[in-house]
């Protein structure tokens, strides 16, 4: 009898991080069952333009699957529009269609980072539950901290939020649905959840710890960092990480003055060229960057030696001296897993220093940290100019909680 290839159907959230979290596992996996059909989906046509951008992560995912994209390109207001929805649905209710025979005539297997929860995927779920897996989409793993901290920064208050912080029982809103759930953290608060009482649970180090990982950055950096950027091996250079620049905005209300978001932007491109001018500055603007504004700083800075880029920030760790930030990024565990440097240079209100004790929400992924501390920047700057890269590291070839034998199998 002819055996199916087994399918793995990743639908992706909106946020680059969900792929970026999920793609080593799956190159891992790939490598140990080349037979199997992945297929990543995007709910964001915003966020597909950003994956295509971002040459390695759509080089990993063309060598295992393909990206496909459920929305419509002019995604603007149509979801006002009944008609517009109903185009929608039909242009998609053929790939919902396959999906839906795949799942009842063939093994497969569905990732999903909160898409499942909601109609009509949770269609999906329903008609096979046994394979569906819920997955964490930060590898960072949960602090506390700095759930806290992003909730009190974006001005929200998640209707969970006491029970994340753990404090009460009581989860409010959608729940999780996942036979099998993969996490980074035993404390991830979700795990608790009802939903998944009797749901197998895998606990697993941050995918970019793993060897499979570090080597596959290892073999592509040097051709990705000339084919994109023409930087050899003799040439220095540094990352500046982007998130919002320009006027404050609602989400963007801890730094001490409304214009730092574009100041302290324009400050560790003038400091970095002012102690290490040989230095190449590379940029990696974050999807919310706004580029007209990041266009308008370096238009009065062009003696500065500056490159634009899309590379993972994991990949650049490979070759790069450091990374730098006006504010912590999730990219700094990317670039810690490789023993990089990395920096953030800020100007935090008091109220939220106080609340992450004076250090950056995320120590642990946080190399140094300065709060409006210029010469503290300076003289670290000072201090890696003379000092060679830290070695990379060798990474993890072992899972115990048994996630890449399951998918492979």
């Amino acid at each position: 009898m002819l055996k199916l290839k087994k399918n793995i159907y990743i639908f992706l959230n909106n946020k680059i991080i969900s792929c970026d979290t999920i793609l080593p596992l799956l190159l891992e996996t790939k490598s140990k069952n080349p037979s199997i059909n992945i297929i990543f989906y995007c709910f964001s046509y915003q966020t597909y333009l950003f994956l295509k951008k971002n040459t390695l992560l759509i080089k990993g995912i063309e060598e295992i699957g393909y990206l496909k994209c459920l929305t419509r390109e002019n995604t603007k207001n149509w979801h006002k529009y009944k008609i517009y929805r109903v185009f929608h649905l039909l242009k998609v209710f053929p790939t919902l269609l396959n999906i839906t025979f795949n799942i009842l005539f063939r093994n497969t297997y569905v990732i999903h980072f909160k898409a499942l929860n909601f109609w009509p995927f949770i269609f999906l779920y329903y008609i096979n539950k046994n394979n569906t897996i819920y997955s964490d989409s930060d590898s960072s793993g949960w602090s506390p901290s700095f759930f806290k901290a992003d909730n009190t920064i974006h001005e929200r208050e998640d209707p969970n939020k006491e029970f994340l912080m753990s404090s009460v029982p009581d989860f409010k809103g959608k729940a999780p649905r996942g036979k099998r759930v993969i996490s980074f953290s035993p404390n991830w608060p979700i795990l608790k959840h009802p939903a998944l009482k009797d749901s197998q649970k895998f606990i697993i180090s941050a995918p970019h710890k793993r060897s499979y990982w570090i080597n596959y950055l290892k073999k592509n950096a040097d051709y990705l960092i000339d084919r994109e950027l023409n930087i050899n091996n003799k040439q220095e250079f540094c990352v500046l990480l982007l998130g919002h620049i320009g006027k404050e905005v609602d989400g963007a209300r801890y730094l001490k003055n409304e214009n730092d978001w574009t100041t302290l932007v324009e400050n560790i491109l003038d400091i970095i060229h002012d102690v290490w001018p040989n230095i190449i500055i590379l940029i990696k603007p974050h999807i919310i960057t706004d580029m007209l504004v990041l266009k308008n700083i370096l238009s009065t800075r062009q003696h500065i030696n500056v490159k634009i880029t899309y590379l993972h920030p994991a990949l650049l760790a490979v070759k790069a001296k450091f990374f730098s930030a006006i504010i912590y990024s999730t990219a700094f565990q990317s670039v810690r897993n490789m023993n990089g440097i990395t920096i953030e240079y800020t100007n935090q209100k008091e109220e939220y220093l106080k609340m992450a004790n004076y250090k950056s929400i995320r120590p642990e992924y946080t190399s140094y940290f300065f709060n409006d501390d210029e010469e503290g920047f300076r003289d670290i700057l000072k201090d890696l100019k003379n000092k060679p890269n830290n070695k990379l590291p060798l990474g993890i070839n072992t899972d115990d909680s048994g996630l890449i034998k399951y998918l492979s199998s």
